[in-house]
């Protein structure tokens, strides 16, 4: 019995061993056949990808060729409207408004600018204009004089009137420092019977008083006021010749401070304003011309009457 159940053991050793190796050959060609599955896989996947490279590739050429037509036709139409009138008016004008210089007849492409870049230079050629127009007018307003300028202009205009006035009656021997004239001009002598250098002489002081004193008070002027400025500035009898070089000298000054004030602006303008009104732009007439005809004039015979009654003084 024992003899019989080894052959029999080592049947049953054999069949699992044989079955052992039949499933490991089977197992191999498992494995063998999903490694041929997958470089088949890899290779269809290859082939994919292949044909769908050379696809986009394709495709992307047609669409580059669709955009050439596309940009050749935009350049056609814009060349063809650059050619027509309407075409020209605009590009020129944006040309113009950009400081380009345009070829007739060409269109912004042709001298290396997109229309896009011809609008946005003139934008910005346009900004800077308004900008310096604006700046311009900003410092034209900061220059422009003001009220109080025009007002010392003026009376610098009305002191340069009377300082002519003097130079002119100076120039023809009259002196309001002389005795003559200072009788004549005393309040006691109606006016009927005053020369009409001494009339002058004093139309011209008042002027000069009324400029300066209501330009420096701003109200009215007193007569104390106007004494004080006589003395100041214009000759009176007893004063010496540097007295008198030193009075026209004070009105000299005064006519210089309200000039600066005024400024160069101010005083052009109310210069211009007189001009176009007639004033100033005439010298004064002498009396002589004033009363033509007469074979001598008043203000000589007045002073040559008061000469008489000084001398009987003495």
């Amino acid at each position: 019995m024992a003899s019989y159940y080894i052959p029999q053991r080592q049947d049953t050793i054999g069949t699992l061993l044989s079955g052992l190796r039949l499933a490991s050959d089977i197992k191999g060609l498992s494995d063998r056949a999903r490694q041929q599955e997958a470089q088949l896989s890899l290779a269809q996947k290859k082939e994919e990808r292949a044909a769908a490279e050379a696809g986009t590739l394709e495709e992307a050429r047609q669409l580059g060729l669709e955009e050439k037509q596309r940009q050749a036709g935009i350049l056609k139409r814009q060349r063809d409207f650059a050619q027509s009138s309407e075409g020209q008016k605009l590009y020129q004008g944006l040309a113009s408004q950009a400081g380009i210089t345009l070829p007739k007849g060409a269109s912004p492409e042709d001298i290396g600018l997109s229309t896009k870049d011809l609008l946005s230079a003139a934008r910005q050629a346009h900004a800077a204009k308004l900008k310096a127009q604006q700046t311009a007018k900003t410092e034209k307003t900061a220059k422009e004089p003001k009220g109080t300028q025009y007002q010392a202009a003026g009376f610098a205009a009305r002191i340069e009137d009377t300082e002519k006035i003097f130079d002119q009656l100076e120039s023809k021997g009259f002196s309001r420092a002389s005795a003559g004239s200072a009788l004549q001009s005393s309040f006691l002598v109606p006016e009927a019977f005053k020369s009409t250098q001494v009339k002058q002489q004093a139309q011209a002081e008042r002027n000069f008083v009324n400029a300066v004193l209501r330009r420096e008070s701003g109200a009215a002027i007193s007569d104390a006021e106007f004494d004080n400025a006589e003395q100041q500035y214009f000759p009176r009898v007893g004063d010496s010749p540097e007295v008198i070089a030193q009075k026209k000298q004070n009105r000299l000054t005064k006519l210089a401070e309200l000039r600066a004030e005024g400024g160069q602006e101010a005083t052009q303008r109310v210069a211009k304003e007189r001009a176009a009104a007639g004033i100033g732009s005439q010298k004064t007439k002498s009396p002589q011309t004033q009363q033509a005809g007469q074979k001598r004039d008043n203000s000589s015979q007045f002073d040559s009457v008061f000469d008489q009654l000084m001398q009987r003084q003495r």
